[in-house]
């Protein structure tokens, strides 16, 4: 019996101290990851620059700029909910090395944290395939209730990096 045991003792304390030391290594690699994201996260937050309208901004070798923010009148027909039109025009440079898509739908406007809904009156919203090298201007327009200080946010629709780039944009009556 205690042949047994001696065969057996050490092969138990074996197994026990493996299982110890690759749980300490699993809770390492996951304290340094999560370190690591925690840089990433603040390195990200130092980029996050708020834009204004005229500045031109690079993202994914495009270009954007808002070029100009102010309120329109509504189409004949269709009367905005809130009230108001808000009308932003927009230059879209491809410098990248292939095709790009642009979209009214890559943008988002908030007032206060909320939400905006698009407008849909009028001339179509900027959409379109850009060419390398070529440019698209158009304009979004957003049904808004009232003047005062406003954020954009885009969102290219095919980014690895989840980049997004914001603007503020004042408008007064």
């Amino acid at each position: 019996m205690k042949k047994k045991l001696m065969y057996i003792t050490p092969m138990i304390l074996a197994l026990f101290l493996t299982a110890c030391g690759d749980q300490q290594i699993k809770k390492g690699a996951g304290e340094s990851s999560t370190k690591t994201e925690q840089k990433a996260h603040k390195k990200e937050k130092k980029k996050a620059k708020i834009h204004k309208v005229g500045e031109t901004v690079k993202v994914n070798g495009v270009e954007i700029t808002i070029t100009k923010a102010k309120f329109v009148k509504s189409a004949k027909h269709i009367h905005p909910h809130n009230g108001k039109v808000l009308q932003l025009n927009i230059t879209v440079k491809n410098k990248s090395k292939q095709k790009v898509y642009v979209d009214s739908s890559h943008f988002n406007l908030y007032k206060g944290g909320k939400s905006q809904e698009e407008y849909y009156g009028g001339k179509a919203p900027i959409s379109g395939d850009i060419d390398k090298g070529k440019k698209l201007s158009g304009i979004i327009k957003y049904d808004v209730s009232k003047a005062g200080t406003y954020q954009l946010i885009y969102s290219p629709a095919f980014s690895f990096d989840h980049k997004e780039i914001k603007w503020k944009i004042d408008v007064k009556k």
